[in-house]
C-alpha cells in the first residue's frame, strides 16, 4: 500500500506536469522577461538577428551559424537578439505561443506550418508585408530565406500564427514605420 506522503508526492508531480505545461504554454515572453528592453526594440532586435542569418545553410538539428533547421533558426534569433531561451522544436513553440489570427500578424510574430505528418513541423518569423524568414529544407532554395505566405505551398501548409513578444498600438505605429518604409 502506498504511504500518504508517496501518494501526495505522486499527485504533486502529476499536477506540476499538467499545470506546468499549461502555464508554460499560455505565457509568451513578457515585458518583464525582456529585462529593460522595450517591446518595440525587442521585436526589432529579433528581426535584425533573423536577417543577419539570411543565407545560412540548412542543417537538420542545427542551432548555430554553421547551419540551422527551422526551429534552430528561431531559437538562435531570440538568443542572439534578447539572450532568451525559447522552446526548441516548432511544435513546442506552437504550443507555447499565444495563438493569434492571421489578420493580427505583426513583424516578430511566429508563423507555423504542417509540412510533415499531422502536427506543426515548420516555423518562421513573420517579417511584415506577407513575408516571413525561415530555414527551408527543400525547394528551389534552402537555408535561411524570405518566403511569402501567399505562395501556394505555404498557404496550403499554414497552420496558424503565434505571438511570443508583447504588442500594443504604440508598437504598431513604430514597427509599421520601420518595417514597411
Amino acid at each position: 500500500m502506498m504511504g500518504l506522503s508517496k501518494f501526495l508526492r505522486f499527485f504533486w508531480v502529476l499536477g506540476l506536469f499538467f499545470l506546468g505545461t499549461s502555464i508554460f504554454a499560455a505565457i509568451p515572453i513578457s515585458e518583464r522577461a525582456l529585462q529593460g528592453v522595450n517591446a518595440v526594440d525587442a521585436r526589432l532586435k529579433v528581426l535584425a538577428a533573423a536577417r543577419s542569418l539570411l543565407g545560412t545553410p540548412y542543417r537538420f538539428g542545427g542551432v548555430d551559424r554553421r547551419g540551422l533547421d527551422c526551429s534552430g533558426f528561431v531559437v538562435l534569433s531570440f538568443r542572439e537578439a534578447l539572450n532568451i531561451t525559447i522552446p526548441r522544436t516548432s511544435h513546442s513553440m506552437y504550443v507555447w505561443a499565444q495563438r493569434i489570427e492571421t489578420s493580427e500578424l505583426k513583424p516578430g510574430d511566429l508563423v507555423f506550418f504542417v509540412t510533415v505528418g499531422q502536427r506543426v513541423s515548420h516555423v518562421g518569423i513573420y517579417a511584415g508585408g506577407g513575408r516571413f524568414i525561415h530555414s527551408a529544407s527543400a525547394g528551389p532554395r534552402t537555408g535561411v530565406i524570405y518566403s511569402s505566405l501567399s505562395e501556394s505551398y505555404w498557404r496550403r501548409t499554414f497552420r496558424g500564427a503565434g505571438r511570443v513578444l508583447p504588442w500594443d498600438n504604440t508598437i504598431a505605429e513604430v514597427i509599421t514605420i520601420l518595417c514597411y518604409s
